[in-house]
């Protein structure tokens, strides 16, 4: 019995150790194999991330791309919508100006601008004024009367019928040109007014002679 009961001791011993071993064996096992699992979905998930990022990036292009064509086609049809808008508005504000050189009240203001920038810009010498016409005599003497106050010289005032609704002013080599021409000649600084007033102002039908600031324009002069 004793030798059977050491027997039976050194199997349990032995079947101890083996559990042991294989245990030890396993675990060591399912550590790597949850390791090798952890990399490659740290692997995967960094995969993932870097084609989501990606996409969004690609994403965001797209949409940047797309809001800049947008905005070149809004532009461009700004563009123009102002030019068709300048190739009409031009005209009717010649025409404007014409009109304003007809009416009495619309000349003396017209002519009171020109002559006040005169005064400032033109020497105290001889003067000579040509205008188109029509233009009263009295009108034309009060002109000349304030001219030969100011400079303390007589003025020359004549009619010339190659004028049409202008008035040029002018002495010792300098002049004001106060003609439609002269005061049309910045047109980049008009046709920019006209539009700032038109964007502020919609017009339906399109702008008539009353869109356009022909008494702005009017209060200028070209030397």
């Amino acid at each position: 019995m004793k030798l059977e009961a050491r027997e039976q001791g050194m199997m349990e011993l032995i079947e101890a150790y083996r559990a042991e071993c294989c245990r030890r064996l396993i675990d060591n096992a399912q550590a790597k194999a949850d390791a090798m699992l952890a990399e490659v979905y740290a692997r995967q998930r960094g995969a993932l991330h870097r084609r989501i990022l990606a996409e969004r990036s690609r994403a965001t292009g797209l949409i940047q791309a797309a809001d800049a064509e947008r905005a070149t086609r809004a532009r461009r049809a700004v563009e123009a919508r102002d030019d068709a808008l300048i190739e009409l508005a031009w005209p009717r504000l010649r025409q404007a100006l014409a009109r304003r050189w007809q009416d009495r009240d619309g000349r003396c203001g017209w002519i009171d601008a020109a002559l006040n920038r005169a005064l400032q810009r033109l020497q105290r010498v001889p003067w000579w004024v040509r205008f188109a016409q029509p233009w009263p005599v009295a009108e034309r003497d009060q002109v000349r009367r304030r001219i030969e106050q100011a400079t303390g010289q007589p003025c020359d005032l004549r009619a010339d019928a190659d004028l049409s609704a202008r008035i040029l002013f002018g002495c010792a080599g300098a002049r004001l040109d106060a003609s439609i021409d002269g005061l049309l000649h910045e047109r980049a600084a008009i046709e920019a007014r006209v539009l700032a007033l038109w964007h502020r102002r919609p017009v339906v039908d399109g702008p008539g002679a009353e869109d356009v600031d022909a008494d702005a324009v009017a209060e200028g002069g070209k030397r």
